[in-house]
């Protein structure tokens, strides 16, 4: 059974304010389902946003992203998440990278005061 979101799980996921994830999904007509009265919306459906958020990131306006959508379809926007993530990844191993160099560092200069 697929999972669904809310606007505040997806907004929280891509760390944006509510209000920006309504902005985008009336601009751009990404909409997901409405069950009693709420929008919850699929992994997929996330992971579009994730390309719109990637795509803003690297200075793309929303209408030009919006262009992209109706020239190429939403799987542009599933392409760019991709990278998105891939980009979050790499972020994160530098950062762990760094972790592991301090840990070093410490340990070099205990070693030497003993």
């Amino acid at each position: 059974m697929p999972r669904y979101y809310s606007i505040k799980d997806v907004a929280e996921k891509l760390d944006i304010p509510e209000y920006t994830l309504r902005y985008w999904i009336r601009m751009l007509g990404i909409s997901g389902r409405k069950r009693h009265n709420r929008m919850y919306f699929t992994e997929k459906d996330v992971n579009y946003f994730i390309g719109v958020k990637t795509l803003i990131n690297k200075g793309y306006t929303l209408t030009s992203i919006n262009s992209m959508i109706k020239e190429d379809g939403r799987s542009i926007l599933l392409r760019w998440a991709e990278k998105g993530l891939s980009m979050k990844i790499v972020e994160e191993l530098k950062g762990c990278i760094k972790d592991v160099d301090r840990i070093i560092s410490g340990v070099k200069e205990i070693s030497n005061v003993h």
